[in-house]
Parts: C-alpha cells; structure tokens; sequence
C-alpha cells in the first residue's frame, strides 16, 4: 500500500466497548490507484483496525482495484486466485476474468 496516514483523534467514546467505532479517526490507504478513508474500530485496550468493507466502496472500486491487480499478477500467469469467503473481498474473480 505503501502512504498510509492516521487522520482524526483516537479516544472513542470512551466506553472501550469491543467493536465501538472511533469517530473522527480514520486511516487513510491507497489501493493500487485509489484512495480510501477507513474507519478506525476500537478492539480491545488500545488496540484498533482499520476496516476495509470493499463492499462499501462500490462495484467501481473493486472493477479498478481487481484490474490494477490482474495486471500486477499477469507475469506470474496464475490459474487461479483464492482469497477467503467475505462480503468484505470481492477481488478474486474480477483479476480472473482479465
């Protein structure tokens, strides 16, 4: 990914409940040529995620993502791309199909 940057202020709501989202805080990541503000999710102590639903950044979003893929990937000419079974991954059959 490569220029991630921490935006917002981390404190939450300051209950510390498991899964209590930090407003404000966001985690800023470039996928290949797209840009996307994550949302930081509080776990337990001071830990946290950013979390990325690439079901919620559109069809578009992984149209792109999955084709700047296929083309990183074609040199290796896979067969197959295996990810694991989640709304949140939709990128296994778009770099195939290219």
């Amino acid at each position: 990914m490569g220029d991630e940057r921490v935006s917002g202020t981390r404190g939450g709501n300051g209950s510390g409940e498991r899964g209590a989202a930090v407003p404000a805080a966001t985690y800023w990541a470039a996928i290949g040529s797209q840009q996307a503000d994550l949302p930081i999710i509080a776990l337990e102590g001071d830990q946290a995620i950013a979390l990325m639903m690439t079901i919620d950044l559109g069809v578009r979003f992984a149209a792109v993502a999955a084709a700047e893929l296929a083309r990183v990937l074609a040199p290796a000419r896979p067969r197959l791309i295996v990810s694991v079974a989640t709304p949140g991954i939709t990128r296994t059959t778009e770099p195939t199909a290219h």
